[in-house]
């Protein structure tokens, strides 16, 4: 891998700034991949390469337009290629015989234009009010986990038509609005967004899996999704400078956020190569999102104590709530992780020069038992695998600097 990047800035020591510049990167992967292939005596061996060149050239200025105004932006245009050729091996167990498919090569070029502009309303010192828009762009995707490159039922399973089309390019629309402020001798900071974001061709991580066959992780590409949703976050110092010195530390941080985000336009069809003729529709439009929980909440209470000339003890309390999340678009209860709080408190002592540092600390204060992460293999097995979080964990850490 090597990468580059370049720039020129501008500053006229007043109310412009102005900078440009480009960057690349090069990138060559040799990868072999060897699969057991479930309820059979066969492996298969594959190898591909893959060389990625992708580059972009930017501008971005920044305008003071007055004391209360200002305005800023960017271009960026992007150029993405991949050269991709693979190959495969398949070996019986039982007969010692093995066969090698042909191999296939693709290539693609895609090239697309990104960017954001924003203008800030300053009424106040320590208040801006701010409105941005921005559009995204993640390049095409070829999906290489394919057991066999010479089996038809691969091809099937890879989505109909070459196995090698690439997912099409995701892009994203995004508009925000928003506030940034201190308040109260900067005792308090308060920031707020509302959002939109559209995407077209939304690439999502799925298990494709089926009545016989190895499960492929792939990237899938849905036409339409869209996400919405407001955020706010506070943090307070409220005994700084009314408090004596040593217990004016005291620090609250509370962060939350409703979304609501969907999949307009997502459907998936694929043959089932376990049973001839078998089509298997999957339907995901009008879903949650992966990974996107309606509700969140996090926060955190801090108190440094200092004890006299001794040091300083700080305990710290966190904590953590997420509403249903899905891990999959087909938002099956059992492919999913329900309402939970995560608790944490960490108690930590420092020299009064700061050199040495000891804490001890419990994660997951309440033992909760909860999904990390998830894979169905329901077609294939009747099961799913979870990836479970961490139980309550407990140590202590020393620190030293130098």
């Amino acid at each position: 891998q090597a990468s580059q990047d370049l720039r020129v800035y501008w500053d006229n020591g007043g109310s412009f700034t102005w900078q440009a510049g480009g960057n690349f990167l090069y990138e060559k992967l040799k990868v072999h991949n060897k699969f057991s292939l479930l309820r059979s005596a066969l492996f298969s061996d594959q190898f591909y390469e893959q060389e990625t060149f992708y580059g972009s050239a930017y501008t971005y200025l920044t305008w003071a337009i007055s004391e209360v105004f200002s305005l800023e932006g960017g271009l960026r245009w992007n150029v993405d290629h991949r050269d991709f050729e693979i190959s495969s091996r398949l070996s019986s167990l039982q007969s010692g015989r093995s066969g090698s498919g042909p191999v296939q090569t693709t290539q693609f070029t895609e090239d697309a234009p990104t960017g954001d502009i924003s203008i800030n309303y300053k009424p106040y010192e320590g208040v801006n009010f701010y409105a941005k828009f921005s559009r995204g762009w993640k390049g095409p995707h070829i999906n290489g986990l394919i057991l066999n490159n010479f089996d038809e039922a691969a091809t099937l399973l890879a989505g109909g038509g070459s196995l090698l089309d690439p997912v099409k390019p995701e892009t994203v629309t995004a508009g925000e609005i928003g506030l940034k402020s201190m308040w109260w001798d900067q005792r308090l900071r308060i920031n707020g967004a509302a959002f939109y974001y559209d995407y077209d061709h939304i690439q999502v991580f799925q298990v494709r899996n089926s009545t016989s066959g190895f499960p492929l992780f792939t990237l899938l590409s849905a036409n339409d999704a869209e996400l919405f949703g407001v955020e706010l976050e506070v943090e307070m110092r409220p005994l700084e400078g009314w408090a004596p010195p040593a217990v004016e530390g005291l620090q609250i941080f509370l962060s939350g956020s409703w979304l609501e985000g969907q999949y307009n336009d997502f459907e998936d069809v694929r043959s089932d190569p376990g049973q001839a003729g078998n089509i298997i529709l999957d339907e995901f439009s009008g879903n949650q999102l992966i990974n996107a929980p309606k509700y969140s909440f996090i926060g955190y209470v801090q108190w440094p104590l200092e004890v006299a000339t001794a040091g300083t003890i700080t305990p710290r309390f966190d904590w953590s709530y997420k509403s249903r999340i899905f891990f999959g678009p087909e938002n099956l209860d059992l492919v999913s992780q329900g309402s939970l709080w995560l608790m944490n408190l960490r108690v930590g002592y420092r020299t009064p020069g700061g050199s040495v540092e000891v804490a001890g600390w419990v994660r997951n204060l309440t033992d909760e038992i909860y999904r990390g992460d998830a894979i169905d293999l329901s077609r294939l097995s009747n099961s799913i695998v979870y990836a479970m979080g961490e139980p309550r964990t407990y140590g202590v850490t020393l620190e030293l600097r130098f």
